[in-house]
């Protein structure tokens, strides 16, 4: 097949990327894109309010008192290291790895109904009752629209899984303690089991077009490899409500979001040490330690950010979400266009190897059947069953 890559395409990559690694174009875009997305995605109410109260504490103490008076200690910062920095850096990790065994379940989502589809309309297979040298039009005893069915049912388990990791997360901590936020876990558990009854009704519609299979004559080993993709569907799916149902612990993230405020106003003192009072050294100035008080702040909330954006993995609104819409509409368009494929081959000529002979070139070669289907091979079919 032709491919679709241009000029154009090479020239536009070349002024994105600002071709060059000592280029100073390339360096300044790649920062701003990187301040651009650190304030829009990372910065919000809670960053504000933690940089506010460290700024406060700060201010307050150096004010609050006359010079020699004032509250100051040199302190140590092994417990922000403990109760809050690696408990942040320890569930971000786990988070993303959530996300990346999501990302690889969904694959095989998109594989397995590719697959089944795939099987459903295009396997062939002997009739039921006929000998071998039948050949392969066990099919044309299908019934009618059964790929038409088939197509969409399979659609049908797709959107039922889509709409499924698209509801909104429901298992945080106002969703617990707050009404409003316990009538929305309602309304969104309600939805929840109707897009699982829609699931779980296209599972058996098409155990049923594979049981059809089997009764025209599909081998039994050919019918359990299908009923086997249908399992391995299912069980992804699982542990795709898995990782959208359970997150990582609650209390670890209610106790980073407590202490993110807290800490600030209990390090104060370091930060009126660090301005000048009670240090031999003479201090940096106020105005450079309400900055780096503002700045501490402003980093421990930002982790917490990007913990609390890798939480639910399918809602894409954070940088690294999955984008569920996306990855399901694009499998929708590949089963289309394989169902629009068979359509093509069923209703014109389609090529079909008879044999080793076929594949070596010599012999019979390959039989071109009018709707895949060989007049010599379908006079010996008996009735339909």
């Amino acid at each position: 097949f032709p491919t679709r890559r241009s000029s154009d395409l090479s020239d536009l990559f070349d002024r994105a990327c600002c071709d060059g690694e000592w280029s100073i174009c390339k360096t300044f875009v790649n920062l701003y894109a990187a301040f651009t997305i650190w304030y829009g995605s990372l910065v919000n109410m809670e960053t504000l309010m933690a940089c506010a109260v460290g700024a406060g504490a700060t201010i307050g103490l150096w004010y609050g008192g006359d010079k020699g008076e004032r509250i100051s200690s040199n302190m140590n910062w092994s417990l922000v290291s403990l109760a809050l920095v690696f408990p942040l850096v320890y569930s971000i990790g786990q988070a993303f790895r959530r996300r990346e065994e999501a990302l690889d379940d969904i694959a095989d989502v998109k594989a397995l109904v590719c697959n089944q589809l795939l099987a459903h309309v295009g396997w062939e297979f002997s009739a039921a009752g006929t000998a071998p040298k039948a050949a392969w039009y066990g099919r044309q005893y299908l019934p009618e629209g059964f790929n038409e069915r088939t197509h969409a049912n399979l659609v049908g388990l797709v959107t039922a899984m889509e709409e499924y990791l698209s509801l909104p997360m429901v298992s945080r901590g106002r969703h617990r303690v707050t009404s409003a936020g316990m009538a929305l876990k309602t309304k969104v558990q309600g939805l929840k089991g109707y897009y699982m009854d829609q699931f779980t009704r296209s599972l058996h519609r098409t155990t049923r077009t594979i049981e059809s299979l089997k009764t025209r004559g599909m081998p039994g080993n050919e019918a359990a490899r299908l009923n086997q993709y249908l399992w391995l569907t299912q069980s992804r799916f699982e542990k795709l409500r898995r990782v959208k149902e359970y997150r990582t612990p609650q209390a670890v993230r209610s106790f980073a979001r407590v202490y993110i405020l807290i800490l600030p106003v209990f390090y104060a003192p370091y930060y009126v040490y660090l301005a000048g009072e009670g240090n031999s050294a003479g201090g940096i100035g106020l105005p450079f330690a309400v900055t780096l008080s503002v700045l501490t702040s402003a980093v421990m909330t930002t982790l917490f950010n990007v913990e609390h954006a890798l939480e639910d993995p399918f809602d894409e609104r954070g940088l690294d979400s999955i984008h569920v819409r996306d990855e399901f509409e694009e499998l929708k368009h590949n089963l289309a266009l394989i169902f629009q494929c068979q359509i093509k081959c069923d209703t014109g000529p389609c090529v079909i190897m008879d044999g080793p002979q076929a594949q070596s070139g010599v012999g019979g070669g390959p039989i071109v059947a009018a709707g895949g289907r060989s007049e010599e091979h379908t006079s010996e079919l008996q009735s339909p069953i």
